[in-house]
């Protein structure tokens, strides 16, 4: 290949040396090319080396601004009149983006002192087509939707269908410029070999930020394809032009936008499903809801139900989005836990949501149906004892599903004695009944002890208990009972304190002022469960 490369520059020195030298010369590397295309313009000079040869300054050509400029050189020994000859030929070569027909002007070079003037040369700039087929490359943009609404997603799919045997063209691709719209790229794109084509795909999800008429402009791609030997026959060829760049544009889109019906939350065809885990429930037990919306269009900007239930605690997991593409369009897929407690019989009120279809222009509602909740009180001491061992109930915290550890259930024996402890009043009395009597003067001397650790008390002890209440507020680690709730419930199955705790905290924030809690004992609690999460953290 080498070989007859340098064969081919002899003969081109050859033929330009039959001619007096210095021989000044303009040339292009097309005279006809598609608007957008890369020109190169190369001012070429051949004379005796050691002459000195100076260059015009080049600003633009034909009111095309300069792309890039590079300077070649090249040396030869041929024969002049039958005498070896050393000759120099120098050469700028500049790239211009032509956008229509123009006139490479004539310059002026000046060769040892004396001025030359090159040819001027006349170029065809044709117009793009919308698509575009160059060279055997097509590039075109399509969308599965021309009428949305605002806050419509809709896709955008950019195509380059290029020649197989261009397998080693280089390419640098320009995305479009998506002015009043939101868009990303779905993934990194396809490539998919299709016969004799390479298709190169990419999609992204597009949403309009307002209403009105536009212009989604084109895509643009740089193709740099190898330089054939016929090609290698002019000055780029042995000047280093080996890559010829050529740009192929796609065509635009237009998209007319819409206002969206006012109170409308969300834009496709969906369905709603609302459900419970359980119709009834114990007292302070957790009832979990999942809310489930699936269909064509973009859930993303869909903003949470509200679940407001008077005298009810209602705790909201993340909600889940999941999407898919089938045939053109986009599904999606949201799911919401929530977790409800109530110390008696609530109802959940019905889900409504509004929803555009822009296929049929019709406004609909997604609803569900209220589900009333029966909350069942414990009535005897042995219900309270078993509760843990016969509620297999499930909950949903605001981090993650936790199942409820089953309890150990209390002995028999264990039972009956708390309910006689309960039921007889005189159960402490009969206990203590058969006991001895204290002597007088045991009871003098305890009477003495007891007024000189009294005057201690009252002297030192306050102190103390200030000193250890005000160490107690600076290492509080909740900011009011509320917030010490919402540490310690995702916890509740943990530990049983920890459930005891909950509850008195439910109660107290509910308004009952008859409960009263340690508050260094939520403290520690509180402390408990933080450090646990920092080391699974870890």
């Amino acid at each position: 290949m080498n070989k007859i490369k340098y064969l081919l520059i002899t003969v081109i020195f050859t033929a330009m040396l039959s001619a007096k030298l210095p021989i000044v010369l303009t040339k292009a590397s097309s005279k006809k090319i598609n608007s957008g295309d890369d020109l190169k313009v190369a001012i070429t000079v051949q004379a005796l080396k050691g002459a000195k040869i100076e260059f015009p300054k080049i600003k633009n050509i034909g009111g095309f601004g300069i792309k890039d400029k590079r300077d070649n050189k090249f040396t030869a020994t041929v024969k002049i009149n039958g005498k070896d000859a050393n000759v120099v030929t120098k050469a700028k070569i500049y790239t211009i983006e032509p956008t229509k027909n123009f006139k490479i002007p004539s310059y002026d070079i000046i060769v040892d002192s004396k001025h030359y003037k090159t040819n001027s040369i006349v170029v065809e700039v044709k117009k793009k087509h919308k698509t575009v087929n160059n060279g055997g490359y097509i590039f075109k943009m399509s969308s599965n939707k021309k009428q949305v609404v605002v806050g419509e997603t809709f896709i955008v799919d950019i195509s380059l269908i290029e020649p197989i045997e261009a397998g080693d063209a280089k390419i640098e691709y320009t995305p479009p410029k998506f002015k009043g719209f939101e868009a990303s790229p779905i993934g990194d794109g396809q490539i998919e070999n299709r016969g004799n084509s390479v298709i190169r795909d990419i999609k992204y999800l597009v949403t309009p930020k307002r209403s009105g008429s536009f212009i989604i402009k084109p895509a643009t791609a740089k193709i740099g394809m190898q330089v054939t030997t016929a090609q290698a026959q002019s000055p780029f060829g042995f000047f280093g032009a080996d890559i010829q760049w050529k740009k192929v544009v796609s065509n635009p889109l237009n998209i007319k936008v819409s206002e969206v019906p006012q109170g409308v939350d969300v834009i496709g065809n969906y369905k709603i499903t609302v459900k419970t885990d359980k119709k009834s429930v114990n007292k302070n037990k957790p009832v979990n809801l999942t809310i489930t919306i699936k269909g064509e269009g973009n859930l993303d900007n869909f903003n949470d139900p509200e679940i407001n239930i008077n005298n009810v605690t209602v705790y909201g997991d993340d909600s889940n989005i999941e999407h898919s593409f089938e045939k053109g369009k986009i599904y999606s897929k949201y799911v919401k836990h929530y977790a409800i407690i109530g110390s008696k019989d609530f109802t959940i009120p019905a889900i409504s949501i509004k929803a555009y279809n822009s296929d049929k222009k019709k406004v609909y509602t997604l609803s569900s149906k209220p589900i009333f909740i029966k909350v069942a009180h414990l009535k005897n001491i042995n219900a309270i004892l078993n509760d843990k061992s016969a509620d297999t109930d499930k909950f949903v915290s605001t981090k993650n599903s936790i199942s409820e550890l089953s309890k150990p259930e209390k002995s028999v024996d264990t039972v009956k004695k708390i309910e006689s402890i309960l039921i007889d009043k005189d159960y402490y009395k009969k206990l203590y009944s058969g006991r001895k009597k204290v002597s007088y003067y045991a009871l003098f001397l305890t009477l003495i002890l007891g007024l000189i650790l009294g005057g201690i008390v009252t002297a030192y002890i306050p102190v103390f208990l200030r000193r250890k209440r005000i160490k107690a507020v600076d290492n509080k680690l909740y900011g009011s009972y509320e917030e010490a709730l919402s540490i310690l419930y995702p916890h509740i199955m943990e530990d049983s304190k920890i459930e005891e705790m909950v509850k008195d905290l439910y109660e107290v924030t509910s308004g009952n002022r008859e409960i009263k809690i340690n508050d260094k004992l939520l403290n520690k609690l509180i402390k408990k469960v933080t450090e646990r999460k920092t080391k699974v953290c870890k």
